[in-house]
């Protein structure tokens, strides 16, 4: 990841924290839902992200966001991010396997016509 995907993903932590103030009482599935549900999340790539081990990535991105001390909360939202990207991952990958599915019936349509 670039130092500059890196800026990205912190500016992109502070400004979903800022616009979520409650964000910090809520589970990590919560967050993950929201995440799902902010425009601005469908438009980051964080498959690099996740291959850090154990999120590494995820969880520096989110310190370097929030205020020192952060303590419990960091995990939280470390935990909600990793969710919320694991599920746009899958989705994609769902997505990457209809197409192919409906490619290879209307190659088959085609070609038994």
């Amino acid at each position: 990841m670039s130092e500059a995907q890196f800026d990205q993903g912190v500016a992109y932590v502070r400004s979903w924290v800022r616009s979520n103030p409650g964000w910090h009482r809520c589970s990590a599935e919560q967050i993950a839902d929201m995440l799902a549900n902010d425009a601005d999340w469908t438009t980051i790539r964080l498959g690099g992200w996740l291959q850090s081990p154990d999120g590494e990535l995820i969880e520096r991105i989110v310190q370097a966001a929030l205020p020192y001390p952060v303590g419990l909360t960091t995990r939280v939202l470390v935990d909600g991010i990793k969710l919320a990207a694991n599920q746009q991952t899958e989705r994609r990958r769902l997505l990457t396997v209809a197409a192919a599915v409906a490619g290879a019936a209307l190659i088959w349509f085609l070609a038994t016509s």
